[in-house]
């Protein structure tokens, strides 16, 4: 298998050795986990490329779901860097007191 990346120590490697991919991913996988109003926000490290259609390889998640553990909200990245930030937004965005702000209508 030629989709298989490992996290160790920040960094992230091709292996193609699938027992060395498994006993990374138990250890990587879980990056991130919220709690916000009975809802989950979990990001994680998908340890697998899933964008073949992107120039590069989307490898992280974060994924929102309710207190039924239906997901309601999800956001891919390629970096841990985008990955950490995007964990940040999601909570930032079913926060209690978060406003969303629309973009403006019109050009000023």
């Amino acid at each position: 298998m030629d989709n298989l990346y490992k996290l160790e120590d920040g960094k992230i490697s091709k292996t193609t050795d699938v027992y060395e991919w498994a006993e990374s991913i138990n250890k990587t996988r879980n990056l991130k986990q919220s709690y916000v109003e009975n809802k989950l926000i979990s990001t994680v490290f998908l340890g697998m490329e899933y964008g073949y259609l992107y120039d590069k390889p989307i490898l992280f998640e974060t994924m929102v779901f309710d207190i039924d553990g239906e997901d309601i909200d999800m956001d891919r990245y390629t970096t841990l860097e985008d990955a950490i930030k995007g964990h940040e937004k999601m909570v930032e965005k079913y926060s209690p007191n978060h406003i969303k702000l629309e973009d403006d209508l019109f050009e000023i």
